[in-house]
């Protein structure tokens, strides 16, 4: 983000890969996926999309982002959505852009059944 500058953060996600189980075709299933500020710097939120190849079964229902910080101790909890309208099973990725030491997305798959 220009102008804005933030150090390395520590964090700890909730879950390491979203599993939403069997939803019914037609429903809607929501998780939430969060971000935990484990350190004593801010953490800056910078990006959040479905991971572009993914089934579009999977969707973010808030996915304009602004750049957001999370305070020390502070969590951010992001809702994720699976609506399958066919029966199978499918998958793909969440990614998170955050001031981490490597410098990318933080990729989180997501996986789900329909019956």
């Amino acid at each position: 983000v220009e102008g804005v500058s933030v150090a390395s953060c520590s964090y700890r996600l909730s879950e390491a890969t979203l599993e939403f189980g069997r939803v019914r075709t037609a429903r809607t299933s929501t998780l939430a996926l969060s971000i935990t500020n484990t350190g004593s710097d801010d953490c800056l939120l910078t990006g959040l999309n479905i991971e572009p190849g993914s089934d579009v079964q999977f969707s973010l229902p808030e996915p304009d982002l602004e750049p957001q910080r999370i305070l020390p101790g502070a969590m951010r909890s992001i809702p994720v959505q699976f609506a399958p309208q066919a029966r199978g099973t499918f998958q793909g990725a969440v990614e998170l852009g955050l001031s981490d030491p490597a410098g990318s997305f933080i990729r989180v798959p997501v996986v789900g059944a329909a019956e």
